[in-house]
């Protein structure tokens, strides 16, 4: 699938796909209430003989063909706000960027080349450039992921239907496909089972170590008032290669996310919620802005490859929340701590992050309100991806 040009995107409404995801969802919870409702009336009638066991016959095969049309109403549902949730952001910058380029006089090509205007700032072409081409084929991919998902779903509704206007009691085989699929672990597949097969790394084989080691680093930091930490051992090896200024402002940039954390959404959910999601993805952006986003990149994952009281749906989510931190900063290079804090806030709110819901699950972070959250119980994922050493990124 190739990417997206500006005039396709320019008439796009990412919203819809959201209305769309909801209203599926209405319609298949409804039609299961409506074939649990069926099956119930006619199964608590006291009479028998053959007039009731045909009416009972009827009864399970309308609860099934309903289930059917609500199953595949579910799985429009579930693909329709998967791909809302990991393309809305790029689609809205894709939007953005361009109008507030377009008010300096920069132009923007159909394959989101951008050229300044004489006398323009050449450099901040050139990375809008980059920004751009990669929100394209962040899309592009996203489509070619979740589409097929949809439209298979549309086709089943528009396949399957309800027999109450027929005489004949002949229950299809993709009718009993359909309710198989409900059975544990042959649902579709959620935001959450999404999440987790991508965003899950191993533990480093390593281990954890406490850094820094004795040295001037250590003396460094307990000037600040730093005490040593334990990290992953890709952490101190990275942390290592910096020098000592670009060494105290990562060192550092964890400390500042921790504590302006408690300050936003009150803060709500700093285990798996609100404030943790904030924590992280502004953590993120900051290594980005101070370091570089590929430190920050590669940073930020090794931090996740702990060995100690790993949760793989916590994983998922700081591993997602990060990536959407270092987008951030990349569209606001030369925002204040400030702004990026609020940039990084209002993210939280418009969900364009995860945060865990009461039964354990990743959901987007504005479909749960702050203060609500759960927090992860699950065990580390045992096939976690292998980022290498000292740590790759996503």
């Amino acid at each position: 699938m190739s990417d997206p040009v500006p005039s396709q995107v320019n008439g796009w409404d990412q919203n819809a796909i959201q209305t769309l995801a909801t209203n599926a969802a209405g319609i298949a919870s409804g039609l299961r209430t409506i074939a649990d409702g069926v099956r119930r009336i006619i199964h608590d009638l006291e009479w028998s003989g053959d007039a009731s066991r045909r009416a009972l016959e009827r009864a399970d095969h309308e609860c099934e063909s309903l289930k059917a049309v609500a199953n595949a109403y579910g799985r429009l549902a579930d693909s329709a706000q998967i791909l809302y949730t990991t393309a809305h952001y790029a689609i809205e910058q894709l939007k953005i960027i361009p109008a507030q380029l377009g008010t300096d006089r920069y132009t923007v090509d159909a394959d989101w080349m951008v050229h300044a205007p004489s006398g323009g700032d050449a450099e901040r072409a050139a990375n809008s450039t980059v920004t751009l081409k990669s929100h394209a084929a962040h899309l592009s991919a996203m489509f070619a992921a979740h589409c097929p998902g949809i439209v298979s779903a549309v086709a089943d509704i528009q396949k399957l239907a309800p027999v109450s206007a027929s005489d004949k009691l002949n229950v299809s085989d993709t009718e009993i496909r359909e309710i198989e699929k409900t059975k544990p672990g042959h649902g579709p597949r959620t935001l959450h089972d999404e999440l987790l097969e991508k965003y899950n790394v191993s533990a480093d084989p390593d281990g954890m170590v406490e850094y820094p080691p004795s040295g001037p680093l250590r003396w460094v930091l307990e000037q600040a008032g730093q005490k040593p930490k334990r990290v992953t051992a890709g952490e101190a090896a990275l942390l290592d290669k910096l020098g000592t200024g670009h060494f105290i402002s990562a060192y550092m940039c964890e400390e500042i996310a921790a504590d302006d954390a408690k300050e936003v959404f009150g803060g709500k959910g700093l285990g798996d919620g609100h404030s943790d999601a904030f924590r992280h993805a502004y953590w993120s952006a900051l290594l980005a802005q101070k370091v570089g986003p590929e430190f920050s990149e590669r940073f930020t994952t090794a931090h996740e490859r702990t060995t100690e009281d790993s949760h793989a749906t916590s994983e998922a989510m700081d591993l997602y929340n990060n990536e959407v931190g270092r987008r951030i900063a990349a569209e606001h290079p030369h925002a204040s701590r400030s702004d990026l804090m609020g940039y990084v806030e209002q993210a939280v709110r418009d969900g364009k992050m995860v945060v865990v819901d009461k039964s354990g699950h990743l959901v987007p972070s504005n479909t749960v309100a702050p203060g609500e959250t759960g927090v992860a119980r699950d065990p580390a994922d045992p096939n976690g991806r292998d980022p290498g050493k000292p740590g790759g990124g996503y």
